[in-house]
């Protein structure tokens, strides 16, 4: 009966399906480097660089939790200029709807990507 109870156990566990990963991925199409400043009251802000016309990938993670939830607000800035500023709240294009803005592609069964796009229209 123990040995039963046990190949059961071991037939629950593998039969679950694995975390799978997902790759996020901010692409700067514009003709600025620019800095992606994550701004929270909870801690330091953490910036984040992207030369010109180049793809970042911001991590790589267990699970789906992509968003920038985590952030009060994200500042795009260039030589010191503030471009954008995005906050969960605002209007049109916004690094915080990840259903809507960013671009989803499945990899395999367990991996994924998440691209969002940085036109220099989206910093006007």
């Amino acid at each position: 009966m123990k040995r039963v109870f046990f190949l059961l156990i071991v037939l629950v566990l593998y039969s679950c399906d694995p975390v799978g990963y997902i790759m996020k991925i901010i692409v700067n199409n514009t003709m600025h480097d620019i800095n992606l400043i994550k701004v929270s009251s909870e801690s330091e802000p953490d910036t984040l660089h992207i030369k010109s016309h180049s793809i970042l990938n911001i991590g790589e993670t267990g699970g789906v939790n992509v968003d920038f939830s985590a952030y009060d607000s994200v500042i795009v800035k260039s030589n010191n200029r503030i471009l954008k500023v995005y906050k969960p709240d605002i209007p049109g294009k916004n690094i915080y709807n990840i259903d809507r803005d960013w671009e989803y592609k499945a990899i395999d069964k367990r991996r994924a990507e998440y691209l969002y796009i940085i036109n220099p229209e989206d910093l006007d």
